[in-house]
């Protein structure tokens, strides 16, 4: 909304077929870069939920057992972390993990060659508009909520799946303990 230019995308992986400009930038390796890291399992409830009508599962027969066995398998946080391997490590040649992360403050600037890396946890994004606003050099910076699952048609399913969602202790542990990139961030 500020008027200048940005792009975004989720992926890198065949960019050049799919916008010149972020081709160019990838292939000078140059510019300002901002990323999100977000609690892997209010993640991946909230991708189940906004994918979920792409798959035909959200009817009235649907079986939600074998929905949320497919959104969490075994490992789905180490796919989701891959990530930065898969996108940030390949096509900017940075390692996030050989980066400090300051967790209290909820986000850390890597400079690596021409490339700058604004790495933010989404649970301290309201904390952070200044933070953004300095690092894209924005003055009254603003952030504008948008896709907000609470106010989507599913809100209310959505909500009472969040409220009674259960995992068992040696998953958590698995995702929470045994996770690099969660100890890490």
């Amino acid at each position: 909304n500020y008027g200048g230019y940005a792009l975004h995308c989720h992926v890198l992986d065949d960019v050049g077929e799919l916008d010149d400009d972020l081709w160019k930038i990838l292939n000078i390796k140059s510019g300002k870069i901002i990323s999100l890291v977000r609690d892997p399992i209010a993640r991946q409830i909230a991708a189940m939920w906004q994918n979920i009508h792409q798959m035909q599962w959200y009817n009235l027969e649907a079986d939600f057992a074998e929905i949320e066995q497919y959104w969490f398998s075994d490992q789905f946080e180490q796919k989701e972390f891959q990530w930065f391997d898969s996108q940030m490590k390949r096509y900017f040649k940075i390692d996030v993990l050989e980066y400090p992360f300051d967790q209290e403050k909820g986000y850390s600037i890597i400079k690596e060659g021409n490339i700058e890396l604004l790495l933010m946890k989404l649970e301290k994004l309201d904390e952070l508009e200044d933070v953004i606003g300095s690092f894209l050099n924005i003055k009254q910076f603003r952030l504008c909520n948008d896709n907000i699952g609470i106010e989507k048609p599913y809100r209310f399913a959505y909500r009472e799946f969040k409220e009674n969602f259960v995992i068992s202790k040696k998953r958590l542990e698995d995702i929470y303990i045994r996770n690099d990139y969660m100890k890490h961030f």
